[in-house]
């Protein structure tokens, strides 16, 4: 498998935590991270600042699909992992987890977006590729299905599509 840097794996994964936010998204996919280069991703994850581990955590699990963003040019991916990269250590920001479970459980509306100084998985890969110039989604704070979704994310879907 050819993966490059700005690439998104989505996971879906195990915990109870996962297989709600699977279920409230109508979405396979509970997690999303982005691959950087030198077999690395940058993972949010709750109660956790923004860091690196291993891209095998992800790529060795048949519960990974990678996507290629189709219209970056290789300058746009060096942007947006430099983007990525200048947030490790960046807190994550449990109340958009909240704010996530209103909006899908109860179809309550959002009315702010997601804060420049704390992210979850899918509004730290929004913003990146969003500071990048190029928007994978509308969504004021976008979950991992409105992400997964992108007309311009290109990959092999669980549900069928590519």
């Amino acid at each position: 498998m050819s993966i490059k840097p700005a690439d998104l794996i989505f996971y879906s994964g195990k915990t109870v935590r996962a297989r709600l936010i699977e279920f409230a998204q109508v979405n396979p996919f509970s997690h999303v991270v982005m691959f950087i280069g030198c077999n690395c991703v940058i993972e949010v994850l709750p109660w956790q600042p923004i860091h690196v581990v291993s891209a095998d955590k992800y790529l060795d699990s048949p519960d990974s699909y990678v996507f290629e963003c189709t219209v970056l040019t290789e300058r746009d991916r060096y942007r947006i992992v430099n983007i990525a990269k200048s947030y490790i250590g960046t807190p994550y920001n449990i109340r958009q987890l909240f704010e996530q479970a209103a909006r899908l459980f109860f179809h309550l509306p959002i009315k702010r977006g997601y804060s420049n100084n704390s992210f979850d998985c899918s509004t730290f890969v929004h913003h990146c590729y969003l500071q990048a110039g190029i928007r994978l989604t509308w969504a004021p704070v976008p979950s991992v299905a409105d992400l997964a979704y992108s007309p311009l994310l290109a990959g092999k879907r669980p549900w069928g599509d590519e």
